[in-house]
């Protein structure tokens, strides 16, 4: 088992596709946390059940909705920020986290 950062390789083609709305009112974007257990890397294409953290107090299956996304141009990087993601009263322990479109088929964005 291994969690490989990485930007899923099924995300490049779909946004050569048109696939994906990264602006603001955009699709919707969540935010998964998963155990050392997790087998994450760019060949991931979609949310998994396997092996993410349990739920504990907010955190629930499926992760959390990521708000306020932006895409900027900074030189010769274009990116997308969302605003910080936070959980109260939880009780997990993450080694990494996986960054889907929930609108379009729960599909893989990155591995972090």
């Amino acid at each position: 088992m291994a969690i490989t950062q990485a930007v899923a390789a099924s995300f490049k083609q779909q946004l050569l596709d048109g696939v994906h709305d990264l602006d603001t009112g955009g699709n919707v974007f969540k935010l998964a946390l998963y155990t050392s257990a997790a087998t994450l890397s760019a060949a991931t294409t979609s949310y998994t059940t396997g092996s993410e953290v349990a739920a504990s107090g907010q955190y629930v299956a499926k992760g959390g909705v990521l708000a306020s996304q932006l895409t900027s141009l900074v030189a010769t990087t274009a990116f997308v920020d969302f605003a910080d993601r936070s959980w109260t009263g939880v009780t997990i322990t993450a080694r990494g986290a996986l960054l889907f479109n929930s609108t379009f088929g729960k599909t893989a964005v990155c591995v972090l």
